[in-house]
């Protein structure tokens, strides 16, 4: 792809949001917007916006993609750097975020947090970012053995998911597994001192760990392809009322579309950017990471991606960590769904 015609492309494409924006600010009603009114495209000066982060992952793909500079030339942005979902909704529910950025369900957990959150856009990547392994020397080799065993599960996690998942695969209900409450950061130790029979470890650990238990510990098969690979941005509510806030978040969501697309045509970058410069790996480890995380779509919202995510919705509220009866597809704000779509098909040259 020709870079330099990609991002005039992408930089001159606020004024195609005409056909899906609100023609401007000064149309809107006066006070609160309404999520049935359509989003206004004109930022007033001085409006800010607060982005929660994991990792600087976004901030850094914004910035590798131009993005940013274009983001900031109408909105001041104040980035808040998190590491896990938690601490993202726990900023968006006190009202110290006005957007965040999680995984899977993250809007549901939210919900039930008492954030009043909605999804604005979805990325997918690859689903088999995590693998799930037996213990250093067990005979375990598939999950369909792990009756009565100890799992690690890091509750109220995209991780305890998709191990309900598994579970559910190879026939087992989570009252048939013992399930140990464990921190995300402590599952690789855990795993390999054998306090657990099994665990979920992350692409970035798991061909070190692999390395070091080579012969010693199986990748139970249930396990691969069943993260879902997607990862949401959400607004809270009071954000989405202020119609300066709601037009500076539409134009973050379309240059936010472009900067998960902009990453699979330069990867090296990203890999360098992202896993040498942020996270320490070489950068032969880096561009092997990067790779992993496959190739970006950006999913629209449709009845079948909040199937999708419903199914793991009722997956986390029959072990109690979501109440019973969250729908999460009236968490979506289908405006911005156009938004994305056409980002899409703007970045392919379409």
């Amino acid at each position: 792809m020709n870079l330099s015609i990609n991002r005039r492309r992408f930089l001159a494409g606020s004024a195609a949001l005409g056909a899906t924006l609100h023609s401007g600010i000064a149309l809107a009603a006066p006070g609160k917007l309404l999520l049935s009114d359509p989003l206004p495209t004109e930022v007033p000066k001085g409006t800010k916006l607060r982005i929660a982060d994991q990792n600087q992952t976004n901030v850094t793909l914004l910035r590798l993609s131009g993005g940013l500079a274009e983001l900031e030339k109408d909105v001041e942005i104040e980035w808040q750097n998190f590491n896990g979902n938690n601490f993202v909704l726990e900023s968006l529910r006190v009202g110290a975020a006005d957007v965040g950025w999680g995984t899977d369900i993250a809007t549901a957990f939210g919900r039930a947090q008492g954030a009043e959150i909605y999804n604005i856009g979805y990325a997918r990547n690859t689903r088999d970012y995590y693998g799930f392994y037996s213990a250093p020397g067990s005979d375990i080799t598939s999950a369909t053995q792990l009756k009565g065993k100890k799992i690690a599960y890091p509750k109220g996690t995209q991780m305890s998911a998709y191990i309900l998942r598994v579970l559910d695969k190879a026939g087992l209900k989570p009252t048939e597994v013992q399930l140990i409450n464990v921190t995300i950061p402590d599952v690789p130790d855990v795993l390999r001192a054998g306090e657990v029979d099994a665990a979920v470890i992350t692409a970035p650990l798991r061909s070190r760990f692999e390395t070091d238990f080579k012969g010693q510990i199986h990748l139970l098969p249930e396990g691969i392809n069943q993260g879902t690979g997607l990862s949401p941005i959400y607004a809270v509510r009071s954000a989405l009322d202020d119609p300066g806030k709601a037009a500076a978040i539409a134009k973050f969501t379309r240059l936010w579309t472009i900067a998960q697309l902009y990453k699979d045509d330069h990867l090296d970058e990203y890999a360098d950017a992202v896993y040498v410069k942020l996270r320490n790996y070489n950068p032969a480890d880096a561009k092997k990471l990067a790779q992993l995380e496959g190739k970006t779509d950006i999913p629209p919202f449709t009845p079948e991606l909040a199937a999708e995510l419903q199914k793991t919705v009722n997956f986390m509220a029959s072990v109690g960590e979501l109440p019973q009866g969250l729908t999460i597809a009236d968490y979506f704000d289908n405006r911005f769904d156009a938004i994305n779509q056409a980002a899409k098909k703007e970045y392919a040259g379409l």
